[in-house]
């Protein structure tokens, strides 16, 4: 019975190789952890802000690894559905500036690994950054699926221009590159300098611009209304002996025309405020990128067209301010 026991403890050859293996495994890998950032900064990006910033990354990356341990990867995806890949930097530079295509999106990926004291092999990390107009539908699912969504409730996700994600085992590492490149966004130009501040300014409220153009005219134009029809029914029965069919007609007919009016003046606000809506929305819209001509040829288009939306915008909201004063200066001295 005693030696039934003895067996029962005492750990075989093959299990104390399994054990040393699954230990050895661990102290050679670690399990990589990753934050994602998010930035909404409408910037102007060219061949310099791309230079920079794998500069300053690059001399960050050096206080922790060799050169032989860091690989850095560009991927441009064009407007024309081509893609290119690029290993050597200055490949990219030459090549990118003789593409005629509008670019769609630019991905660096820095592969880097790093000495840790605690395993007894180098860890891989890994940083990407994407640059972007914003991002599709697809693109914004797979990321609030993946998690690890640092900021998730500053920025309007869908607008950012630039996504930062960071694969670490080292955490202050790993923060650190996120904060380069938060301070790389803050550096860089906007891409809608030119276009006006107050405008723009609209536009970050363009749903509460275009909420008040609609209620405030609507109400001015309906007291209009409702002071006429009053004035016509007040004469109408001042005038009136007794009560004939001839009067309750017109009494039904004002009321019918009363309520087609106000009907059609609440889809005429509603289009005027939708229209002011779409154009706020639409104004300010730069290229990120200004490295091929076809980027050039773009930002030249933009420009034109946010000339013309400003100028719809002026004249749509001086217009809308200039009725609704005027109205109710009408309405101040009929009553």
């Amino acid at each position: 019975m005693n030696q039934s026991k003895k067996d029962s403890l005492t750990i075989n050859e093959s299990d104390k190789t399994l054990d040393k293996l699954r230990s050895f495994i661990f102290k050679m890998n670690a399990k990589p952890d990753s934050i994602t950032r998010a930035f909404s900064k409408q910037i102007k990006v060219d061949l310099d802000a791309i230079y920079n910033l794998n500069t300053i990354i690059i001399e960050k990356l050096r206080m922790h690894c060799q050169g032989d341990n860091l690989i850095t990867r560009i991927t441009i995806n064009y407007c024309n559905h081509r893609t290119y890949e690029y290993d050597v930097w200055e490949k990219f530079e030459n090549e990118s500036q003789k593409n005629s295509g509008c670019i769609e999106n630019i991905t660096i990926k820095w592969s880097f690994m790093v000495n840790m004291p605690q395993y007894e092999m180098l860890q891989p990390h890994n940083l990407v950054v994407k640059i972007s107009s914003g991002l599709s539908f697809a693109e914004y699912m797979n990321l609030m699926v993946s998690g690890n969504f640092e900021n998730v409730n500053e920025v309007t996700i869908m607008d950012s221009t630039v996504l930062a994600r960071v694969e670490f085992i080292n955490t202050l590492l790993g923060e650190e590159l996120l904060n380069i490149v938060s301070k790389w966004v803050d550096s860089c130009v906007r891409n809608n300098y030119t276009c006006s501040k107050p405008l723009l300014f609209l536009k970050n409220y363009r749903s509460i611009v275009a909420t008040c153009v609609h209620y405030i005219t609507h109400i001015v134009f309906s007291c209009l209304i409702f002071v006429l029809i009053s004035f016509y029914v007040n004469n109408l029965i001042s005038s009136l002996t007794d009560i004939t069919n001839s009067f309750i007609r017109k009494i039904i007919m004002t009321i019918g025309i009363t309520y087609s009016l106000i009907f059609l003046l609440q889809k005429i606000t509603h289009k005027v405020a939708q229209m002011i809506y779409q154009n706020l929305t639409n104004y300010g819209e730069g290229c990120v990128f200004e490295i091929t001509t076809g980027d050039i040829n773009k930002i030249s288009n933009l420009k034109n067209l946010n000339k013309r939306l400003g100028f719809k915008l002026v004249f749509n909201l001086v217009l809308t301010f200039l009725c609704d004063l005027v109205i109710s200066i009408i309405i101040s001295h009929i009553v």
